[in-house]
């Protein structure tokens, strides 16, 4: 009659994971496939590494995944459906991928890795050295893994999304300067800024973390955004009393507002 509660992955310290690699697993579903290198955490597998040899398209290697999706993941207990990132690698050129069901998973949401300088790893022994630290990896899973509540499916963050929220939330925590960021249309700014703003919010020293933009069209955009990341994430703020009211709420840790919005509520008694 005792509730007991299992944590199977450690979010919070997730260096302190335990991992294991296993190579050519076979499983048979629809038909048997055998797995280059499946990454274990705590047991569970939660990377997968497709290899090709050199001079093959890497669309080969991408395209293995989405059959073993359909052929066999499935089975064998299902443990393969935990699966929560893909790389695949001819040796020379080396992507990641977050998992989602095959009817949302396309090539162009392969991503090369890249260093602080934008600098792309591509060579498999360079990637697997940065990316596939144990810590490192666990961080990407734990931390830089958005699920996208709208469409049901796993986002994982760009190599400049994730410097970028690593330098945001460094300069909070370790200093009281400014700083900006510079992204292009259509580079995921909202992303990049949501997951700054969630991991902010864990921080047990941040009071409130206030996004500003500067058009109301855009508030509606970001709130309706920020949203489908996390259900409810955001409450909108209707008008400037309403914003009033969410700064004097302690449970309100995310405000999304507008500049002007944000201007009537310092002006105004």
């Amino acid at each position: 009659g005792d509730t007991g509660y299992l944590s199977l992955l450690d979010t919070i310290e997730w260096c302190h994971n335990r991992y294991q690699v296993a190579h050519q697993i076979n499983i048979t579903g629809k038909y048997e496939n055998r797995y280059d290198v499946t990454i274990l955490i705590n047991g569970l597998p939660l990377a997968q590494i497709e290899l090709k040899r050199r001079g093959l398209e890497l669309k080969e290697a991408f395209n293995q995944t989405n059959r073993y999706e359909r052929h066999s993941y499935s089975s064998g207990y299902g443990l393969f459906q935990y699966i929560q990132l893909f790389v695949i690698s001819n040796g020379v050129n080396t992507k990641y991928y977050a998992n989602n069901k095959i009817s949302a998973r396309t090539f162009k949401q392969t991503f090369y890795w890249s260093d602080v300088n934008n600098q792309l790893v591509t060579q498999l022994q360079d990637f697997a050295f940065r990316f596939l630290d144990p810590c490192h990896l666990s961080k990407m899973i734990c931390k830089y893994i958005v699920l996208n509540e709208t469409h049901e499916i796993l986002m994982i963050l760009r190599p400049y999304q994730f410097y970028a929220v690593e330098a945001i939330v460094d300069r909070v925590k370790n200093t009281d300067k400014n700083g900006y960021i510079w992204h292009t249309t259509g580079s995921g700014k909202t992303l990049t800024s949501f997951k700054a703003s969630q991991i902010l919010t864990n921080l047990p020293e941040i009071e409130k973390v206030v996004f500003v933009v500067d058009r109301k069209d855009l508030d509606y955009q970001t709130i309706k955004e920020f949203n489908s990341f996390c259900k409810g994430s955001v409450d909108g703020t209707a008008n400037t009393k309403n914003l009033v009211k969410q700064f004097a709420d302690p449970s309100t840790k995310l405000i999304v507002t507008t500049l002007q919005k944000l201007d009537n509520a310092i002006q105004k008694d």
